[in-house]
């Protein structure tokens, strides 16, 4: 096998003596059957992996940016510990805040994430509003500590009200509504729908 160095990659023999090559960042394998090392095909293949890899580098969180936050609380303990349905609504919040995520740390305050948060409250739902609020609330606290953003600046912004007159999902029956349906009920469903219904605050 002819010695080429190639910026990148990893070129050696495996233990059977057979060439092999990959990208040291991103893994990639070259299949040097179908582009043998050293052919025009091999250095075309050597292209698009380092292409792939500099896009997935640009894709990246920046360090001392809003998604370097979230990527060092994602790697968190505490993250790693929670259910999964809040690690999937966290990661829903990072990605409504992925347009600025580029966002230089030194640049965050509290106005700021107050008119993210008015932002997301008119053009999503104040419920999301909230949740990316708290969301970012978790951030800030575990980063405060390692020194890499100053203070938590989503605590003081204040939560969305639920809009007037918008009903509970799943709300508990009050006992005007239980007493009304067992009246109505067949006496065979009468003592189910009963137990079902009476817990109420």
């Amino acid at each position: 096998m002819t010695h080429i160095r190639v910026k990148g990659f990893k070129v050696f023999k495996d233990r059977h003596g057979k060439p092999r090559c990959y990208h040291r960042k991103t893994g990639l394998k070259i299949d040097l059957q179908k582009a043998p090392f050293g052919s025009a095909e091999f250095f075309v293949e050597c292209a698009r992996i380092t292409a792939l890899g500099e896009a997935q580098k640009a894709q990246e969180p920046k360090p001392g940016t809003l998604g370097g936050l979230f990527r060092v609380y994602f790697e968190e303990e505490h993250f790693q510990n929670l259910s999964s349905a809040l690690k999937r609504e966290y990661k829903m919040c990072a990605d409504i805040l992925h347009s600025i995520r580029d966002t230089p740390v030194h640049a965050i305050t509290t106005p700021l994430v107050a008119g993210i948060h008015d932002k997301i409250s008119k053009t999503k739902s104040w419920d999301k509003a909230n949740r990316v609020r708290n969301f970012l609330s978790q951030v800030f606290k575990f980063c405060v500590p390692k020194g890499l953003i100053e203070k938590n600046f989503a605590k003081d912004v204040i939560p969305k009200p639920r809009p007037k007159g918008m009903a509970y999902p799943n709300r508990p029956w009050q006992p005007n509504e239980v007493h009304i349906v067992l009246d109505r009920a067949a006496p065979a469903n009468a003592g189910r729908v009963g137990s079902h219904a009476l817990h109420w605050p």
